[in-house]
């Protein structure tokens, strides 16, 4: 059990550092499905020790068979002495348990000089010490299942522009990008996006694979491949595009990458690629933050007799400007024109991955649910009772025992005495 718990405690902290830290290979990694294997090894070799306690119980020694060793762990108790004989308070006792739909069980046991007396064994709702092995076994279910999928499965992810084709890593598969649609809410926010794609089989070099499949994704409408499940996971702007619009006096004008427009006194504008979230570092360099297109800006060279005269970067919708200087970027006035629209090449993220151990674990999920409802919310009550004969009749002892506190069952216990009580009176 120790040795279990610091194995949870060092699976715990690797899997906090691997969801923290997703580039670094923690749950495929030959350590981490090690340590898994061992819990698993561990929980398994601990409930088999505990096994034939569950099934037989615990082995009763020759002296423990005694009305004396009875009642050592029962937490309730109480005594009835009667005048009816020894036969005559055991039928009652039966009819008693058989009223409270106990399950009963009956042997003789020693009771001192006055040799054997009765002995009843009841109780209600037994599997619940069936909980904590269903508890272990679901565990042990998710620790393999967990185990598959970091020893078999994979994960990867496939940045898809449109008309695209990408072949994955794990599998002789090909995927290619169809079509993509994206959709906004009217204060610009991303409402819905999809992909329709096309997988195939790897075929020989030149050569087009045969179609497995053919679906549009969205977010929780996935693929399903031979169990490889195929996910609407991202969406981004990439660096290209396929026109943009910039307005010179009043004018609209379409341009393409590297296409050379003229302007006024020997002057052309060249567009060449987008910064699909641009930002300045603190040491004036720019970077795109992200692919979300949040802030787009289009990177455009001033040509005069074929040479490039001056390099921005320009906002869309706004008149800001900023000069490229090598790899610095500084702040520029504003050009005659204004970046007014833009048709991106966007791209889609497809997350292709493949769980064998799925489920497995599922399994062990389920198990895990029906393990906890039985622990906790079973309520295991056991009865001993033994007749015992005395020179007046007979003497009838009680001993009761619960799966929680003893405060939970008293007041049933007393009821239910009283009801015997009543009958051996």
């Amino acid at each position: 059990m120790r040795f279990n718990i610091w194995l949870f405690t060092i699976i715990a902290a690797a899997s906090i550092f691997g969801t923290f830290f997703p580039k670094i290979e923690v749950y495929h990694s030959v350590w981490f499905s090690t340590l898994l294997g061992l819990m698993a090894f561990d929980v398994i070799a601990c409930k088999l020790r505990r096994g034939p306690l569950l099934i037989h119980g615990v082995p009763k020694r020759e002296e423990e068979r005694s009305v004396e060793r009875l009642f050592t762990q029962s937490r309730l108790w109480a005594s009835l002495p009667t005048r009816l004989p020894v036969e005559s308070a055991s039928e009652a006792v039966r009819l008693w348990l058989a009223s409270l739909g106990l399950r009963v069980h009956e042997e003789p046991v020693r009771a001192g000089e006055s040799g054997n007396a009765s002995a009843f064994f009841a109780a209600r709702h037994r599997i619940q010490r069936w909980g904590d092995m269903v508890l272990h076994i679901s565990i042990v279910a998710i620790l393999g299942g967990g185990l598959m999928g970091a020893l078999y499965g994979f994960d990867e992810i496939l940045p898809l522009p449109v008309g695209e084709t990408m072949r994955l890593k794990n599998r002789p598969l090909e995927v290619t990008l169809e079509d993509f649609d994206i959709q906004y809410y009217p204060s610009g926010a991303v409402s819905r996006y999809a992909s329709e794609i096309t997988v195939r089989s790897a075929g020989a070099a030149g050569q087009a694979g045969a179609e497995l499949a053919r679906k549009r994704i969205v977010v929780n409408d996935p693929l399903d491949i031979d169990r490889i499940r195929f996910y609407q996971a991202s969406w981004g702007m990439t660096p290209l595009f396929h026109s943009a619009i910039l307005r010179i006096g009043g004018r609209d004008i379409a341009v393409r990458p590297g296409e050379e427009v003229p302007l006024a006194g020997g002057l052309s504008v060249r567009a060449n690629r987008i910064a699909p979230t641009f930002e300045l570092t603190p040491d004036g360099r720019m970077r795109s933050a992200d692919h979300e297109g949040r802030n787009p800006a289009l990177q455009i060279d001033f040509v005069e007799n074929g040479q490039v005269k001056a390099a921005v970067w320009l906002m869309l919708n706004r008149p800001e400007a900023y000069r490229i200087n090598g790899e610095r970027v500084s702040t520029a006035p504003p050009p005659p024109f204004l970046w007014v629209a833009v048709d991106p090449i966007l791209f889609s993220g497809v997350q292709v991955g493949y769980d064998p151990g799925a489920p497995l674990f599922w399994l062990g999920a389920i198990c895990l649910m029906a393990g906890l409802c039985s622990h906790f919310y079973l309520h295991q009550r056991r009865l001993r009772v033994a007749v015992v004969a005395t020179a007046n009749g007979s003497d009838v002892l009680i001993g009761g025992w619960n799966s929680r506190t003893p405060s939970e069952f008293e007041n049933e216990f007393e009821a239910w005495v009283e009801r015997l009580r009543r009958q051996v009176a």
